[in-house]
């Protein structure tokens, strides 16, 4: 723990310099850096200085005239002369002042003692911080080796001795990272070490940074597709919620614009639209059905809005499907809720009607008749198209008689002949 560097001490020069370790004997305060001098060689593998015999020798002096002979100033060594320099304190140790001894004991600084985790401990190291810690992005697992943080971890600080895996709703992507990047908006990290985000599942909105599981379902009358980073319906991005599609309706947490049923064997229906029910509409953007369909209109499944019902049927509220007309009504226009009677004149007499049939020359049909035209009674005519009611059938002038019905003309009864007197309109030719 002591250097005796001059000759002739009583007791120690100095104290072992910091940093390094004399053992007994020592004869330098200051190591031998260079290879060789006048004094000494250092071997290269060990280090070890030895006596220049060639160089600076142990020489016998001729004595001045007129003595003769020779003389020693200094005796040699009868072995190779050792330096003894000062030893480095090791890789991974410190040493104080007055270190005399290769082996540690913890607490004990005429000892060698090991330097703080993390910081780099060169040979000669005088501190426990040795030539300082480990710089930020990396780990040193060892006094002498710095290795840059891999890609999934970072070393935050300084003095780490291992890398650090990127907690959930994280990522890096490069080495020698001193922190995790959050993850960004349309993104989760869900697992420790990510190298990189996963998009943000279909079926939800990922608006925040540093997720590490979606919690926002998509909302309701839209769908969110893999990625989606707002739920502004309105934003002018390409990530933002789609409207459903029309003649569907979109429950919350929609995520693809495929039609399936949600039954209980197809669960995969809840993320998808639904089709409009039958009765109702949907326009595009329903997170449910729109509303019931009008009357006059029909809505079968999927409708995206109500459609009119032609002519000669009708619908009521709700429809699903248009409705024929009975015989004896009619509607002629679409859209109709309802179909009105066939008018006095004219009949309907099958089902859909939407063209009114008026009634030929020699037929009547009132309200109160049945859905056909009847033919004017016999000895009676009506010569005009659209007769309303029986009344309107005149009977033939007398001295004419004819038993047919329907007639609309004249001509087609018979003057009274023979001995036969026709006083008025006379039904067969045996009256009079």
């Amino acid at each position: 723990g002591n250097v005796c560097d001059r000759m002739g001490l009583v007791s120690p020069s100095s104290s072992c310099p910091k940093g390094h370790i004399c053992l007994a004997g020592t004869k330098s305060r200051s190591p031998l850096t260079s290879e060789s001098n006048d004094e000494w060689v250092v071997d290269k593998e060990t280090g070890i200085a030895t006596e220049n015999r060639d160089e600076f020798h142990w020489s016998q002096r001729n004595r001045e005239p007129p003595a003769t002979g020779k003389y020693w100033v200094e005796h040699p060594p009868k072995q190779n002369l050792t330096a003894e320099q000062p030893i480095p304190c090791d890789i991974g140790f410190y040493c104080r002042e007055g270190v005399a001894t290769t082996t540690s004991i913890l607490g004990n600084f005429s000892t060698p003692q090991r330097c703080y985790d993390g910081f780099f401990c060169p040979r000669g190291s005088f501190t426990p911080e040795g030539s300082g810690p480990c710089k930020p992005g990396f780990y040193c697992p060892t006094p002498s080796l710095a290795i840059a943080a891999p890609e999934g971890h970072h070393c935050a600080g300084v003095g780490n001795t291992k890398p650090i895996e990127c907690h959930p709703g994280t990522y890096s992507d490069s080495i020698g990272r001193s922190s995790c990047s959050l993850c960004e908006k349309g993104t989760i990290c869900p697992e420790w070490g990510m190298v990189k985000p996963k998009l943000c599942p279909a079926g939800f909105i990922c608006d925040t940074m540093g997720l590490s599981v979606p919690y926002k379902s998509c909302t309701p009358g839209f769908i969110c597709l893999e990625g989606t980073t707002t739920e502004d319906i309105d934003a002018n991005v390409p990530t933002r919620p789609l409207p459903c599609p029309a003649g569907n309706f979109c429950l919350s947490g929609v995520a693809h614009n495929k039609s399936i049923e949600w039954l209980p064997t197809q669960v995969e229906g809840k993320f998808a639209p639904q089709k409009c029910h039958e009765g109702y509409y949907c326009e595009e953007g329903s997170p449910s059905p729109s509303g019931i369909c009008f009357s006059g209109h029909y809505c079968p499944l999927g409708t995206p809005y109500p459609k009119k019902v032609p002519v000669g049927t009708f619908a009521e509220e709700g429809a699903i499907i248009p409705a024929l007309c009975f015989p004896g009504s009619y509607t002629a226009s679409a859209g109709s809720n309802k179909c009105v009677p066939c008018p006095a004149g004219h009949s309907c007499e099958e089902y859909g009607t939407s063209v009114l049939s008026i009634c030929n020359y020699g037929t009547y049909r009132s309200v109160t008749d049945s859905i056909t035209c009847k033919p004017c009674p016999p000895a009676n005519y009506l010569p005009y198209r659209g007769g309303t009611d029986i009344s309107e059938c005149m009977p033939i002038p007398p001295g004419r008689v004819s038993g047919k019905k329907g007639m609309h003309d004249l001509s087609m009864s018979e003057p009274c002949g023979g001995s036969h007197v026709c006083s008025c309109a006379t039904e067969g030719s045996n009256q009079y």
